[in-house]
């Protein structure tokens, strides 16, 4: 079979699996061809290309090599930047606004591959998809809201970034809402409104960082309303974040409020303990560092309500250890972690596990088996009433640490033992000893 016949066979097998979305996204500006040394070769424009479509479509084009050959080939991917269109335009009549640069103002690092998923934010992370791989006929406007630290402004640079990737010559703008007004007032000051307008109003992608500090600022306000409408009107992507939901930022009118819900509003909660453990591995990773076990564990329960300061402890112990060239160790994180001025003391669930079960005489396993003896009852419940006491974890990831049960076993649990505690001297001794030692350590 010719290269040509090949790529097209292929191709249009690749087709038959994805939405037309898709395939206009992330395969037209692909070539399949005959490997070097046999097999397919699927060549794209760039490294992001490649580890997207590894990531996500490796099954789609397995499936569609076989269904265009009638066979399984060994499949390889080769990044060939020329891929991309980059042929300029014949000049036209009416000169375009200058382009945005679409990697101005972007963390190289806030991609969706170093995003992690979980299920305080897999709604809004898989509307950003959405957009990303069609702007404009998704989900107009997508407003991502949260608290501080959350994720906010990593989601909506990773859309940039997939932008940017799919090699598209959209006039992209990402602005720190900061930058929106401080732009604005330079605009009234120097009687230059006209260009200020002709930037932000032209713009195919419009993505506004910390929509939330308009709050309190008439004019600014008042300008933006008739930017959002020039936009939308004309059916340009328009992405928000902000620390508040869109009816509930302060000193903001009504008719942006209302214009901001008109799309999809996507919340980020904080993340669970196994989206920390997992944030932390990744952070590592990406600072160059490889952290134990224990140390990843104790940073995922110790930082529990903002990625931003999990980050950052991340980087404090990668950096200290190797400032100092000691080994990371849980010994060197609680070292550096408690040095965080105000941290309050956090205790794991692994220290209150190990410790219940040197207290009671029994293993790990028991405690997280379905085992209901009384002399496993106890304990188990014990364990409960010090991760609620002592730990910082929601009563689904204390049940959850206990073989997975549900969070009434655990409320049960907790005031049982309180009952018991008042009534049998030896058990409260036993606890509170098993207290002295963890807050020791």
């Amino acid at each position: 079979m010719s290269q040509g016949g090949l790529r097209d066979r292929v191709a249009e097998e690749v087709r038959k699996r994805v939405r037309p979305q898709q395939f206009d996204t992330w395969f037209t500006k692909v070539e399949f061809a005959e490997g070097p040394g046999g097999g397919l070769q699927v060549r794209v424009p760039s490294h992001f290309w490649r580890d997207w479509l590894k990531s996500h479509y490796s099954a789609v084009i397995t499936e569609a090599v076989r269904a265009a050959l009638g066979k399984d080939e060994e499949i390889e991917f080769a990044v060939d930047p020329s891929l991309v269109d980059e042929q300029p335009k014949a000049p036209s009549a009416k000169a375009e606004p200058p382009r945005e640069q679409p990697g101005e103002g972007l963390n190289a690092r806030y991609t969706f591959q170093n995003f992690v998923v979980g299920p305080s934010n897999r709604f809004a992370h898989a509307a950003a998809m959405a957009v990303a791989e069609a702007p404009s006929t998704a989900y107009n406007p997508l407003f991502i809201y949260g608290a501080s630290g959350m994720g906010k402004t990593h989601l909506i640079q990773a859309v940039c970034h997939m932008c940017r990737a799919r090699g598209g010559r959209q006039r992209m703008i990402y602005v720190p809402c900061e930058s929106f007004l401080n732009d604005y007032v330079a605009a009234v000051q120097t009687r230059a409104l006209d260009r200020f307008r002709a930037r932000y109003r032209q713009a195919e992608i419009l993505i506004i960082d910390d929509i939330h500090f308009l709050a309190n600022k008439e004019r600014s306000q008042e300008e933006f309303f008739h930017t959002f409408n020039s936009l939308y009107n004309a059916d340009r992507q328009i992405i928000l974040s902000s620390d508040s939901a869109p009816n509930t930022i302060p000193a903001i009118e009504d008719r942006l409020s209302s214009r901001f819900r008109w799309g999809l509003v996507a919340k980020i909660d904080a993340p669970v303990y196994e989206t920390r453990a997992a944030i932390v591995r990744k952070k590592a990773e990406l600072y160059g560092g490889q952290l134990p076990d224990d140390v990843v564990e104790y940073l995922a329960e110790a930082i529990e309500d903002c990625i931003r300061d999990l980050e950052g402890c991340v980087i404090r112990v990668i950096g200290f250890a190797s400032l100092t060239t000691r080994k990371i160790d849980l010994r060197l994180a609680k070292e550096v972690l408690h040095e965080k001025p105000g941290r309050r003391k956090a205790v794991t669930m692994k220290e209150i596990m190990d410790a219940v079960t040197d207290a009671f005489g029994v293993k790990v396993s028991d405690l997280q088996s379905r085992r209901r003896t009384r002399s496993l009852v106890r304990p188990r419940q014990v364990c409960m009433y010090l991760a609620r006491r002592l730990s910082r974890h929601s009563l689904q990831e204390i049940g959850g640490f206990l073989g997975g049960r549900d969070h009434s076993t655990v409320v049960y649990a907790q005031e049982r033992v309180e009952k018991e505690m008042r009534k049998d001297k030896g058990l409260r001794r036993t606890i509170e000893d098993i207290i002295s030692g963890l807050e020791a350590s």
